[in-house]
Parts: C-alpha cells; structure tokens; sequence
C-alpha cells in the first residue's frame, strides 16, 4: 500500500518560530514558497541583523589575522638579523635603530607640540583614571605597576657588559662611563621631551603610542614614525637578545662537551652558523610564538620589570657597591646609595605584587591569540 502523505500542520498563513541571536524566539509568519521578504518586514529586519553580525565578526576576524601576520613577519625578519654570528656586528644595526629613536621622538614631541599649540582637539583632561579610581587598594596598584613599567625602560645591565667587552683594552672603564653617560642623557632628553609634550596634549587620554593619541599633522609623517619604531624594536631585539644567544648557544657547547660529542660540541658553539641556524631560529620562533599567544604585555611588561629589571639594574648595583666600598656612615654617598636601595626595593617588591594581582585580577578578560 501507498504511504499516505503527512499532511504539514498549518498552511500559508501559519506561523513558524526564528531564532534570533538577540531574540530567544522571533515569530514571523510564513511566506509563500518564492515569495520575497517584504522590505522592512521581520524577515527583512533580521536577515539584515544576522548581516550586520558577520560582517562585525569578519572584519574583528581579519584585524587579529593582520595582527598576527606582521607579527610573523616581524619575527621572520628577526630571524635573518639573527644570523648575524656575533655581537660586534651589530653595530650598524644599533646605530641605525638609535637613528629611527631619535627621529621618532622629534616627531612626536612636534606634533604634540603643535597639537597643544593649535588646540584642534578636545581639551585635555589631566586626572587620569588612576587618582579617580574608588578604591585606594587599586589606586596603589596601578601606581606601582605604573612605576615597574617605567623602571622597565630603563633596564640595560646585560647589555651594558656586552658593550664593555667588545671597547678595545686598555682602557674600557673610562670609555665604558663616558658612553654610559652620554647614552643616559641622551635616552632622558628624548623620553622627557616625548612624556612632557605628550601629556601636555592629550592628558589622560595618552596611549601607548603617543602618535596614535594625536589626530594632526600630515599623514606621511605619521606613517615614518610609526616605521622608526617598527625598525627601532628590530634593532632592539637584537641588541637585547644577542646576549641570551651567547648564553644558550654556550650551554650547549658546554653540555655537548660534557657528553663527550665534540663534533657537537665544535658545531654548536656561539657564533657557529649550526647554533645560528638551529638555535637563533628556534628561539626567535618561539617568543614571537609567545608575542601572539600572550594578551596581557602591558601587565607583563609591569610583572618583568618588577621582577627581574629592577632588582638587577636598580636595587643590586648600590647594595653591592655599599659592600665592597664601604663608605663612610651617614655621608652624602652612604645616604644617596641607601636611599636608592630602599626606594627600588619597596618598588620592586610592590610592582611584583600589584602586576601579579592585575594578572589574575584581569584572567578571566583575557583572550589568547587575541592580537
């Protein structure tokens, strides 16, 4: 026998119900098989709702993908700087990317300037966030993550001892204090010169890029600053991460000697292009990796300068020199050095505590491969 044919409940005029993203249930009534929806209607309405959604979604989507396309970019570049076989051929490279630094800076203070001077923007409110905050345990903390993130800039003790190392001898002491002296001088014009302007203009509204705070100046002057700092960061990273290659590439020398391989141990010393190959490769690989992953650099940044910046540069060097110096008790040199002492340590040891705590504080925001 012929199945008989379930007859569909309700005819043209029935309704049926839609599931909206926004709408636990829309009802709409049915159409008539090849009708068109009726413009502004309920179908009309919510086809363009379901529209305006993806199209948020695609672009937030394509945004993080170019985010993290230049960061593979970035890193691939660091990959052939790396291949570079040791730290006295970088020379180029540092004094090209302290080039890109000071022009960045004249730029942004130029603009600041100017944009203070103009006054095409909204007056600039000076009470940050900070100050407002309603709770006087968060004030705290944001100050002295605030304050580890400073201290973070200034952190170059590893790369001091390389820079020493490669003077030529005698004498390195006298060459070494007169550059650091004029690096530090030059480094606190353009940073003040840069934080001064900057706040001057936007107040609390500054970024982290101060450029991108402001809205004037001609467009290709905002695009050259920002490609100074893109080859200022390469340059730094080479600078920065040079001696950690001298470290890993060392150790495993060493551990390959120890093992009783030398043809390992030859192959992967510093400088060798087997380590430069395999090892520069996989750890430039491996932190730009880290860079995608890890949403929370502001607060990383804060947590690193706490911990391992400030007590290196800052709470270690005066302590030490207390030590083996000796000077006399309650002098000027005894009161400057202890007073570094007890200032950098109640920052380095708040600055762990207040970056932990907005780590954790902020983990449930957090998003990774967020960029």
């Amino acid at each position: 026998m012929r199945r008989r044919r379930r007859r569909r409940r309700g005819g043209l005029g029935a309704v049926r119900p839609l599931s909206g993203p926004d709408h636990p249930r829309l009802w709409a009534p049915r159409r008539p098989l090849g009708a068109a929806p009726v413009p502004g209607g309920r179908y009309h309405r919510h086809l363009n709702h379901l529209h305006r959604r993806g199209g948020r979604r695609s672009e937030g989507h394509r945004g993080r993908l170019c985010a993290r396309l230049d960061a593979a970019a970035f890193g691939a570049a660091q990959v052939l700087l790396s291949q570079l076989p040791e730290y006295t051929h970088l020379g180029w490279v540092s004094a090209f990317g302290a080039l890109m630094s000071i022009g960045y800076c004249a730029i942004a203070t130029g603009l600041a300037a100017a944009y203070r001077v103009q006054g095409g923007g909204p007056a600039a409110s000076y009470v940050s966030s900070t100050l407002t905050e309603p709770s006087p345990v968060k004030r705290v903390i944001n100050i002295f993550a605030a304050m580890s993130t400073v201290l973070f800039a200034y952190g170059g003790h590893n790369i001091a001892l390389e820079i020493q190392a490669t003077l030529p001898r005698p004498p390195t002491v006298q060459r070494m204090m007169r550059g650091v002296n004029i690096a530090f001088v030059i480094t606190g014009v353009l940073y003040f010169s840069v934080a001064i302007s900057g706040y001057a203009a936007t107040g609390a509204a500054t970024g982290d890029n101060i450029v991108l705070s402001l809205s004037n100046g001609p467009a290709w002057l905002r695009a050259l600053a920002r490609a100074m700092v893109v080859v200022h960061v390469l340059a730094a990273y080479q600078v920065y991460t040079h001696p950690v290659f001298d470290w890993v590439e060392s150790a495993a020398g060493r551990a390959a000697a120890r093992a009783g391989c030398a043809p390992l141990a030859s192959a992967f010393s510093y400088g060798s292009w087997p380590s430069r190959l395999l090892l520069r490769t996989a750890h430039v690989g491996f932190t730009t990796l880290v860079a995608i992953i890890i949403p929370f650099f502001g607060e990383l940044m804060a947590l690193i300068g706490a911990v391992a910046i400030t007590p290196t540069t800052y709470f270690l060097p005066p302590l030490l020199w207390l030590i083996l110096n000796k000077p006399h008790r309650f002098g000027l040199e005894w009161w400057v050095n202890i007073c570094l002492v007890a200032v950098t340590g109640v920052i380095g040891l708040m600055g762990t505590i207040s970056a932990t705590w907005l780590i954790v504080s902020h983990a449930t925001t957090y998003q990774f491969f967020a960029q």
